[in-house]
């Protein structure tokens, strides 16, 4: 069996003056990156993947750190495009993105396009990793779209129930599909 560890990333610092890629952790999320490390570690972490974006990487930086493993960069496991730059109402878009699947942004990305993206991302990690267990930063948009193809009841109220950070523990075993749970409480 290969289990994922799928993770949310700590509290970030938003900031409309820089790119939404650059986004780093707040005080909060940097204490949450380090206690998060133990947690992880505890579960025998032996490979760490992240979304290129700041705040998913440093979310897992205390952990490889710990335990003397790279981190590994997928661009797959990025946050969805929602919007063309900062923008007020962007909890107003998700809340529509999820009622429309396919519904983007001109130049953005659709809530269909995403989870397919990330699906097919975690899956084909899963296989490469098959027996190990592996953490993967990623994003709540990202990892909501991911869990609801693997539960259609995990929609818009799951993501909003959603924290910073939070892990989801995804078991992949042989010819089974993929089984999902909250894994832990972080705090």
């Amino acid at each position: 069996m290969t289990r994922v560890l799928l993770i949310r990333h700590a509290e970030s610092q938003p900031d409309a003056g820089l790119a939404e890629p650059d986004w780093p952790l707040n005080s909060t999320g940097q204490q949450q990156s380090k206690a998060l490390a133990g947690t992880l570690q505890a579960q025998g972490v032996e490979v760490v993947y992240s979304s290129p974006y700041r705040r998913a990487v440093d979310t897992v930086r205390p952990l490889a750190a710990a335990a003397g493993l790279p981190i590994s960069i997928e661009d797959d496991l990025r946050e969805r495009k929602l919007t063309d730059g900062f923008r007020a109402d962007w909890k107003t878009l998700v809340e529509k993105a999820w009622a429309d699947w396919s519904f983007a942004l001109p130049g953005c990305e659709s809530g269909l396009d995403c989870q397919a993206r990330v699906r097919a991302c975690v899956d084909r990690l899963a296989r490469e990793n098959s027996g190990r267990t592996i953490a993967l930063a990623s994003h709540g948009n990202a990892i909501a779209l991911y869990l609801s193809s693997l539960d259609e009841t995990f929609g818009f109220k799951g993501w909003k129930s959603m924290k910073n950070p939070d892990i989801f523990l995804v078991n992949y075993a042989a010819a089974e599909a993929p089984e999902w749970d909250r894994a832990f409480e972080i705090h």
